[in-house]
Parts: structure tokens; C-alpha cells; sequence
């Protein structure tokens, strides 16, 4: 097929309408798809480039579009799968690795895939648009070579770098608040004590629901207890990281978080038992306070499996993972290009 030259300027401005698939629909008379800008670019290139997930939505379910069109590369090797990946658009990259026909272990001129790219991205920093365009191409199975090398050269780094150092201060921070309000909690049970002066002794200093609701007592006390020793845990890998060469302080600050999201869990639950020992006489705010913790909770593990099972083998934890990031990336659509972002460097990629 001959591919006849569009200038880029027209091009660009023609994707960039907000309503260019409605032109595209009815009143494209010209076949957009076969033209090339100056860069071998065509139209679904630009597109993602710029993260129109809606042209792009739209151009993959024209019957125009075939496969080598979307697998196309440009001057520079890109395909419109590696471009997405350079401006960091995950739902443009969901579309794509969505769409069968798209080839995800391609290279571009460099020998990068489109993961690749993003590990390269914003300097190496870590940010919740390049977190996100990282697992869409890590559930659509794109390798990377570059991850496998970084990680490797981390290792032989003995010096802790300044991130992990500032990651840690964090964590620290909040695991100590945690152990705080939780240590709190074991003493300031709800409802009170009774009193030292109590007429029956056996009662003095005891928590007056326990004799209410066992059950939500028991509840309230082991979820906090949990949250508290997590906490110390926690508090005491983090700090001992501080002092470990960069291996054991990354082992360390995994344990560590493993510790708070276990705490982030137990919290909620014992926080939720404490105001249901407190409202007990009140069936109908006890239920309304139940119903309330539920959905915070639930939307608290829903929060966390969108980090965490993606990976897992275990298939209905993968396709919980799977729904979370979905919504995630339709409620995080983002349509700008990073600040940051740029290609990767010569400098970069020479020293891989």
C-alpha cells in the first residue's frame, strides 16, 4: 500500500479537535489512515502520542484499520503502542494491549520495548500515572530488558539512595502515628472503665461493654492489638533500613509495607467494633454504622488489590486486580503529556 505524505502540522491539529472522531464519522472523505507525516507517522501515532483515547477507541474499531497499521512504526522505530508508553497514557495503552491484533513485544530503533520506555521515563522516578502505565503492559505480558538491568545494577549499589531514604522517612512517620493511636486505643477502651471505687471489686478497672457484647469487644480488642504490633514491626524494619546498604533496606522496606497494609486493614475493623460497642442500644444507627464500615473497607481491599495481586497466580485475585485497574484508569484519564517526560537518552541507552 503507498503511503502519501500528510504535513505534521495538519495532522496534529486535525487529531487534537475535540471533535475529530465525529468528523472522522461524517465527513472524512479522504482516507486518514494511509497518510504519513514527515516523522512516518500516521494517524493512530498521533493520537496516542497526544493520549485522544477516544480517536484512538474509535480508530480501533474502524474495519480501515488493520494490523499493520496499528503495529506501524515511525522513523524512529515507534509504533503507537511505544508512543503512548513515552507520554506515560495508561488508558491509551489499556486500548491498545486490549486490541488482539496489537504486537507488545516490538522494538523500536533503540531495541526498547514499550515497557522499556517507561522504565526509562521521568528520570526513573516513581508516580501514580507511570505506576499505572506499568501494569497495563505488565498484564499484557510486554517484556523488558530494562527492568531486568536496573534492577541488577541496584544491586551492586551499596549506597542508599535518597528516594528509599525519603520513602522510609515516610513510612516511618506514619507507622509511629499508628503505634500512637492504637497504643491509646487499648487504654481508652469504649465506654469507659469502672471505677477504682466500684462496690464490686472483681469489676474495678474492667471495660464496661465487655459484659455488653463479647463478641464486638473481642473483635475491637485482637484487631487493635494486631494493628499495634504491625505497627511496632513495622517501625522497627523501617529503622533498621536506615542502616542497612540498599539489598537488606529494600527487603526491609517491603516487610515494612506488608506490615502497614496488614495495619490499614485491622484498623477500619476496629474502629468499626468500638462505635458499634458504643451505639448498641440504638439498632438503627448500629446498622447504618455497620452498613457505612463495610463499604469503606471493602473499598479499602478494593484500593489494594489494584497494587498488589496484579501478578499473582491465584486467578481470582488477578481478576479482581484486572477490574480495579480498569477503574482506575477511566477515573485517572489523563489527556496531557508529563512535564517531565522525555526520550531516553543516548547517554541512557548506551549504558545498557
Amino acid at each position: 500500500m503507498k503511503m502519501k505524505v500528510l504535513p505534521f502540522i495538519m495532522q496534529h491539529t486535525l487529531v487534537m479537535q475535540k471533535d475529530f472522531v465525529y468528523f472522522l464519522q461524517h465527513k472524512c472523505v479522504t482516507n486518514l489512515y494511509v497518510l504519513l507525516n514527515q516523522k512516518g507517522q500516521n494517524i493512530l501515532h498521533v493520537a496516542a502520542k497526544n493520549g485522544k483515547s477516544k480517536v484512538v477507541e474509535y480508530l480501533l474499531g474502524n474495519s480501515k484499520i488493520d494490523e499493520s497499521i496499528i503495529n506501524q512504526k515511525d522513523n524512529n522505530g515507534n509504533t503507537p503502542l511505544h508512543l503512548a508508553s513515552l507520554n506515560l497514557f495508561p488508558k491509551v495503552l489499556y486500548l491498545f494491549t486490549q486490541d488482539k491484533r496489537t504486537d507488545v513485544k516490538l522494538l523500536n530503533n533503540n531495541d526498547l520495548t514499550a515497557q522499556d520506555i517507561i522504565g526509562l521515563a521521568l528520570k526513573n522516578k516513581t508516580t501514580i500515572r507511570k505506576f499505572l502505565a506499568r501494569r497495563v503492559l505488565k498484564e499484557a505480558g510486554v517484556p523488558s530488558k530494562v527492568d531486568d538491568m536496573l534492577h541488577f545494577r541496584q544491586q551492586q549499589t551499596l549506597k542508599m539512595d535518597l528516594s528509599l531514604k525519603d520513602l522510609l522517612n515516610t513510612f516511618l512517620v506514619v507507622a509511629t502515628l499508628m503505634v500512637t493511636v492504637t497504643f491509646a486505643a487499648a487504654f481508652t477502651v469504649p465506654g469507659g472503665v469502672y471505677s477504682s471505687d466500684d462496690p464490686n471489686p472483681k469489676k474495678r478497672g474492667m471495660a464496661v461493654l465487655v459484659l455488653g457484647d463479647k463478641a464486638l469487644f473481642w473483635v475491637f480488642t485482637t484487631f487493635n492489638m494486631t494493628a499495634m504490633y504491625s505497627s511496632v514491626i513495622a517501625c522497627g524494619l523501617m529503622l533498621m533500613a536506615l542502616i542497612f546498604d540498599r539489598k537488606l533496606a529494600t527487603r526491609a522496606t517491603i516487610l515494612a509495607m506488608g506490615c502497614l497494609v496488614f495495619e490499614f486493614l485491622t484498623v477500619p475493623v476496629a474502629f468499626l467494633a468500638a462505635v458499634r460497642l458504643v451505639v448498641a442500644n440504638n439498632s438503627a444507627l448500629a446498622y447504618l454504622i455497620t452498613a457505612i464500615g463495610v463499604m469503606y473497607t471493602s473499598i479499602i481491599l478494593s484500593a489494594l488489590f489494584a497494587f498488589f495481586p496484579i501478578g499473582i497466580r491465584l486467578l481470582f485475585l488477578r481478576q479482581v486486580g484486572r477490574f480495579v485497574l480498569k477503574i482506575l484508569i477511566a477515573l485517572i484519564d489523563y489527556d496531557e503529556k508529563p512535564g517531565d517526560s522525555s526520550p531516553p537518552s543516548k547517554r541512557e541507552q548506551g549504558k545498557r
